[in-house]
């Protein structure tokens, strides 16, 4: 058998390799026969994995499963030296149960957030979770949001990640972002913001929903109108129309109607992020969200990072301590509770392992 050497190299969406307590290497050929498998342990870095008896074969399938971040399959080259070339870049989302956020202090937040602090400041109704009690989010309150209350936690997290997005994005033909129309917010959650807007915005919708242009196309809108009658205060919801940008992944969805709200003529914003932009695929994260509570904010973190090139969100993402993730938590994410804590300093477990820790199977 051949003697196989491969630069294992897994890096997260900024690029930067990543850390990981335990990595399971499987290589082989496409029919899985002599596949090889060694466990590792990442520290920031590349390494090295020597194989002293690898499979055969011109071209290889190596695939890397983490604990903190998401699977990856590549097809490799082997060149005469027993070198393996993976022919793309080995690139990781997070695994989102894994990963927990570090919020930007109120007052830390720069010039990007001017807009969202002004919303904010004349916001006195915004509910910050589903079922949370209605409050001015600005300042102490802002900051008073506990990573470990899931519900407040990713509602907070959803809206930076919108605001990140519509702060950025123009509809077609405009000077200035879509967050410039947003008068007042109402509702956050973990999938999702709702949101007074002034009546260019919702005139802007309705066009781009009458003919598709600008990268956006027309998209079913009758899902959204209970999220507009489950705002209090409101008796009416017409002229409702929807439409969504066309990106495979992470596309954006704007929702808007005519209402009556307190009994005052105004227009509401549903605005969410969806993980697929099929409409088949779509669905059935529909499905799936019945089970799992909707979309999270991680994973459009991840599309995010990707599509605008690593913004300031307003927070940072940090592992959550494994011995605090329940293993059904593990399990449900595709994860593994790693059977021991590598030190950044100690070799990876093959190493220590010697030639025994490469395998077939």
């Amino acid at each position: 058998m051949p003697r196989l050497t491969l630069d294992l190299a897994l890096r997260d969406v900024h690029g930067v390799a990543v850390t990981d307590p335990l990595v399971r290497v499987r290589l082989g050929p496409p029919d899985g026969i002599g596949t090889v498998t060694v466990v590792v342990a990442l520290a920031g870095a590349p390494v090295r994995l020597e194989m002293p008896d690898g499979p055969a074969g011109a071209a290889l399938i190596l695939r890397a499963t983490p604990t903190l971040y998401r699977d990856c399959a590549v097809t490799c080259t082997v060149d005469g030296d027993g070198t393996v070339h993976p022919m793309q870049p080995l690139v990781l989302p997070r695994r989102p149960p894994l990963w927990q956020p570090a919020f930007t202090p109120w007052t830390a937040l720069g010039t990007p957030f001017a807009a969202l602090r002004e919303v904010l400041d004349t916001s006195p109704g915004l509910r910050v979770g589903q079922f949370s009690a209605p409050v001015l989010f600005a300042g102490a309150a802002f900051d008073a949001v506990d990573v470990s209350d899931e519900s407040r936690g990713l509602a907070k997290l959803c809206l930076l990640n919108l605001y990140g997005r519509l702060r950025e994005e123009q509809p077609p033909g405009a000077s200035t972002p879509w967050f410039a129309g947003v008068r007042e917010l109402l509702l956050a959650t973990r999938e999702r913001f709702i949101a007074e807007v002034d009546e260019s915005l919702w005139s802007t919708v309705h066009h781009l929903a009458e003919r598709d242009r600008g990268g956006y196309r027309a998209a079913p809108v009758a899902l959204h109108l209970e999220n507009f009658r489950a705002i209090p205060g409101v008796t009416s919801v017409t002229a409702a129309a929807s439409v969504k940008t066309t990106e495979k992944k992470g596309n954006l969805q704007f929702s808007v109607a005519r209402v009556t709200r307190d009994g005052h003529r105004a227009y509401l914003l549903d605005s969410d992020i969806d993980e697929n932009g099929g409409w088949l695929l779509h669905t059935f994260d529909l499905i799936r969200h019945a089970f799992n509570g909707g979309t999270h904010p991680v994973d459009i973190h991840e599309c995010l990072c990707v599509m605008l090139d690593g913004p300031d969100l307003g927070y940072q993402l940090v592992p959550v301590p494994l011995g605090r993730v329940p293993r059904a938590r593990l399990r449900a994410s595709g994860g593994r509770a790693p059977t021991h804590s590598p030190h950044p300093g100690d070799p990876p477990a093959a190493a220590r392992r010697g030639r025994g820790a490469a395998k077939k199977r």
